[in-house]
């Protein structure tokens, strides 16, 4: 079995280089799409993401990073843009890493465990046919300091074997016909893309591609309110009860690379 972690992003330094930390070790090969613009194909100013990818240790040569402008394609919907991405870098899997077996689907704002990604490892190189892996977030809100609880109900793709006919179907689903949902116990998603300064939530999630969901005037209704009024619910900004409530996150299950990230310690980033 070959797996090979899979991101495609964009401005994503704040958090890209901690996640390929907490996967190096338990994957055989880690490919980076970086588009040089977002989906909507707005201009906006580019971080240092080509550089902290580019300078991270690679003792095992197994990164690859691809640039691309993802201008190129001609819709005005993100989403749609997005989706076919995610088809155009399953083809490149395909061709540019034949020897690869099994696709791990990461987002630059997800971190593990490394005995969880070992116990992913054993459940994919032991399934007798090809399916879906499916875990749980757990998403911090703010800070490192606190999560959504209970855990969101969405169950994510994390894993499938490249089979000759499966493909994305959205974002995060394949036309695969099965699922297994890992136990919490074993394999946990942690989830940063909410424990971000004011101003990255606007540009990443406001102005991103899910921000013509949003809920009526969450940004100032629901983000910006909660930091005096940490007991209100009902929090996610496209389906409100998803994200209950946050409280205070078990501070031992934090995976140790985010002991050395620059918000560690921080109330509110």
């Amino acid at each position: 079995m070959k797996l090979c972690a899979v991101y495609k992003v964009f401005n994503a330094a704040t958090y890209l280089p901690y996640s390929i930390r907490s996967v190096y070790d338990q994957v055989d090969r880690i490919v980076v799409l970086l588009s040089t613009r977002p989906w909507s194909g707005r201009a906006v100013p580019i971080d240092a993401t080509e550089d902290v990818v580019r300078a991270l240790p690679d003792p095992a040569r197994k990164l690859h990073l691809v640039v691309k402008d993802w201008g190129e394609f001609p819709s005005t919907d993100q989403v749609q843009n997005e989706r076919a991405a995610m088809n155009i870098l399953l083809e490149h899997i395909r061709a540019a890493h034949p020897d690869v077996t099994h696709y791990f689907y990461v987002d630059a704002d997800e971190v593990f465990h490394g005995k969880h990604l070992a116990y992913l490892r054993s459940i994919l190189a032991t399934a007798d046919r090809p399916c879906e892996v499916r875990g749980t977030w757990r998403c911090y809100w703010k800070s490192f300091r606190y999560w959504i609880e209970p855990p969101e109900p969405s169950r994510p793709l994390v894993a499938f074997a490249i089979s000759p006919g499966v493909r994305f179907v959205t974002q995060r689903d394949t036309n695969l016909e099965c699922a297994r949902v890992l136990p919490e116990d074993k394999f946990i998603i942690h989830h940063f893309s909410y424990a971000l300064p004011a101003e990255k939530i606007y540009e990443t999630k406001c102005l991103g591609p899910h921000g013509a969901q949003f809920v009526d005037n969450w940004f100032e209704r629901v983000w910006s309110k909660w930091d005096t009024h940490r007991q209100m619910t009902d929090l996610h900004p496209c389906w409100p009860s998803h994200f209950r409530r946050a409280v205070r996150a078990d501070r031992h299950t934090l995976p140790l690379v985010m002991w050395h990230h620059p918000f560690h310690g921080f109330d509110i980033v």
